[in-house]
C-alpha cells in the first residue's frame, strides 16, 4: 500500500487485473476524485457528440465510489439487525471509499476474459519456457557425453 497524502492511499494487492479499482481515499471530495470526475465528464461529452454524429450509442466513462467501513452499527441503527449492510454500505456511513473507473470503450479488459486472462506476457513466458527446455536438453546432452 502506498500513501499518496494523508487521506489517499493506493494498493494493488489482491486486485484483479481486470478491476477498475484506482485508489482508496477517506475523503469523497479528494482532489484526485474531483480530477477523475471532471476528466470523465469532458471525455463523455466528446464521446456523446461523436456518437450523435455517427448515430450510435456513446461509450461512457463511469467514476464510482464504493463506501467501506463498519457495517454492524449502522445496520442495527437503521434496521435493528446486524446483517442488512453486508453487501452494500450507504455512502453516509462510509469511513473510506474505494474509487473505481469503468470505461466501456476499453475492450481489452473485457475481451481478455475470453482469452483466458491473458496478462500480455504469454509470449514472453512461452519464450522463457522454451529457453529452459533447451537448456535442460543441453545439460542432458552434456551429461550423456561425459558418461
Amino acid at each position: 500500500m502506498a500513501l499518496v497524502n494523508k487521506d489517499t492511499w493506493i494498493t494493488t494487492r489482491n486486485r484483479d487485473i481486470h478491476s477498475g479499482y484506482r485508489f482508496t481515499t477517506s475523503d469523497k471530495n479528494n482532489p484526485h476524485v474531483v480530477y477523475l470526475r471532471k476528466n470523465a465528464a469532458y471525455w463523455n461529452e466528446v464521446r456523446r457528440r461523436n456518437a450523435k454524429l455517427k448515430g450510435t450509442d456513446p461509450d461512457i466513462i463511469t467514476v464510482r465510489l464504493m463506501p467501506r467501513g463498519h457495517r454492524v452499527g449502522p445496520s442495527l441503527k437503521d434496521f435493528g439487525t446486524r446483517r442488512s449492510y453486508d453487501s452494500y454500505l450507504p455512502m453516509k456511513y462510509g469511513t473510506h471509499y474505494d474509487v473505481y473507473v469503468y470505461d466501456t470503450k476499453d475492450w481489452s479488459r473485457w475481451t481478455s476474459y475470453s482469452r483466458g486472462f491473458d496478462d500480455g506476457m504469454s509470449r514472453a513466458k512461452e519464450d522463457m519456457i522454451s529457453k529452459l527446455d533447451n537448456t535442460i536438453d543441453a545439460l542432458k546432452g552434456l551429461q550423456n557425453a561425459t558418461e
